[in-house]
């Protein structure tokens, strides 16, 4: 990997390692690059040239650098919104080296279009699943996929899915809070169903269905998570993350030929005198009779 700086131009080689033995993968590639971004990120390099040379035995290993180096240079969500330049991008520029010859052009474009896609799926996933329970509330969280995709080839609706008895059950705490003997409704924490839907040109020929759980805090409800057990339950909402990432994707490479059909359920597990409870026995909308049992 080449780095350029402003000041001067320096080189930071990162070593593979062995590739043979029998648990090796194309990991081996993503770590040696997040090792040397990490190099050129604390050395202050505004320009970065990444040159990462094809393997016989790992055919995505350059596709696999590529997106470790993208990784890298993410910025978290709250950061991007602070009122500081600074915090908007790591580096100035990317440029990734390729041979000379025409076959390895055309493979280096393509290579590049597929990573770039990959990684605006991934900017969104980790937008929503790494942001905290209140900056990606199931109100934020559904404002954020509705923006995201105006003027798309992605359709987006957003319901409240009061005809899904077990989403409503989890939903009970969180859309009413209880205060000095009165109740008010608090809009942010009420549960939301956004809805996603690709259709491609041409005729489909295959369609794919997602939906992903978007539990935005899990506290277990009355079965509550005692001692540290609830740190990080604010990503227990990344299956919904990644959905909303997918389509990301699918928005950058419009495949042909393809519906895909997605559902993000975006919740709070809140605590509160209607929190849903261990041994409650509920009817799904299939008419299912459900009983809790471990709301963990």
């Amino acid at each position: 990997m080449v780095l350029f700086s402003k000041k001067t131009d320096f080189q930071i080689l990162n070593a593979v390692g062995p590739v043979s033995r029998d648990y090796d993968d194309e990991r081996r590639f993503r770590d040696a690059i997040e090792a040397g971004m990490k190099k050129a990120l604390a050395a202050g390099v505004e320009s970065i040239l990444l040159i990462c040379c094809p393997h016989p035995n790992y055919p995505t290993a350059e596709l696999v650098t590529i997106l470790a180096a993208l990784q890298a240079l993410y910025t978290p969500l709250e950061l991007r919104e602070l009122n500081s330049t600074n915090n908007k991008q790591k580096v100035k520029k990317l440029g990734i080296w390729c041979p000379a010859d025409a076959s390895a052009t055309t493979k280096y474009v393509e290579m590049i279009k597929v990573a770039t896609a990959i990684e605006c799926g991934r900017t969104v996933a980790r937008d929503i699943g790494g942001s905290d329970p209140e900056r990606m509330c199931p109100l934020n969280a559904a404002e954020y996929t509705t923006k995201l995709f105006q003027n798309s080839h992605v359709h987006v609706t957003v319901e409240l899915g009061t005809e899904y008895p077990l989403l409503q059950a989890v939903n009970r705490a969180a859309d009413i809070c209880q205060s000095f003997k009165s109740f008010a409704e608090i809009p942010r924490h009420q549960a939301k169903i956004v809805k996603l839907e690709y259709i491609g040109q041409g005729p489909i020929e295959e369609t794919v269905l997602l939906v992903g759980k978007g539990v935005i805090l899990d506290t277990g409800g009355l079965n509550i998570k005692i001692g540290s057990a609830m740190n990080g339950m604010s990503r227990d909402k990344c299956g919904a993350a990644a959905v909303i990432g997918f389509f990301q994707a699918l928005e950058q490479l419009q495949p042909k030929g393809l519906k895909a059909i997605g559902s993000a359920v975006f919740v709070r597990n809140s605590v509160g005198p209607e929190s849903f409870s261990c041994d409650e026995i509920l009817t799904s909308r299939s008419g299912k009779r459900i009983r809790i049992i471990n709301q963990h």
